[in-house]
């Protein structure tokens, strides 16, 4: 996706070999004293597969599972989940709105659009407007994600100072 760098609302974004990226991010973290953290152990273990065995502990010590904070809190709160624990159900439960446009089942079919023509050897502007539009879903897709996680998060956590 090389060719799509710097377009919308992507800005500074730069190619970099997926190892690399990881094991950056695994820096970062415990260079100052944070976790990576994401929705389920998707990305987690997509880092996982391209680490060095002692690069892949290091991560297992600065990742979290959002999950694991949401699922517990849930059922203290209110008993059993009735559904899968994804994020869209407690973005709703705890009022992040996120446009249709820009919700669910989307992205996958964008980034295959979007992937077949670069495949083609197309650059951004050859793209096809629905292409152009599909990264611009992807894009924002990703954004409302991390937001939506990080006020599932703090939501979640406020409730819980409130009890102590």
């Amino acid at each position: 996706f090389e060719t799509c760098e710097n377009r919308y609302k992507a800005k500074g974004i730069r190619s970099e070999e997926h190892a690399q990226l990881a094991l950056k991010l695994i820096q970062q973290a415990e260079g100052e004293g944070r976790l990576i953290v994401s929705w389920s152990e998707h990305d987690y273990l997509h880092m996982w597969k391209v680490l060095k065995p002692s690069d892949a502990e290091r991560l297992k010590v600065v990742y979290r599972n959002a999950i694991r904070t949401a699922k517990p809190w849930y059922k203290q709160k209110y008993g059993p989940l009735p559904e899968k624990a994804s994020l869209d159900f407690f973005e709703d439960l705890l009022g992040f709105h996120v446009p249709v446009r820009f919700g669910l089942g989307l992205v996958g079919n964008s980034l295959r659009l979007i992937r077949d023509q670069i495949k083609e050897g197309r650059g951004y502007a050859e793209l096809t407007n629905a292409a152009r539009d599909g990264w611009t879903t992807v894009v924002r897709h990703n954004k409302l994600d991390l937001e939506g996680m990080a006020d599932v998060l703090h939501k979640i956590l406020a409730a819980k100072e409130l009890k102590v």
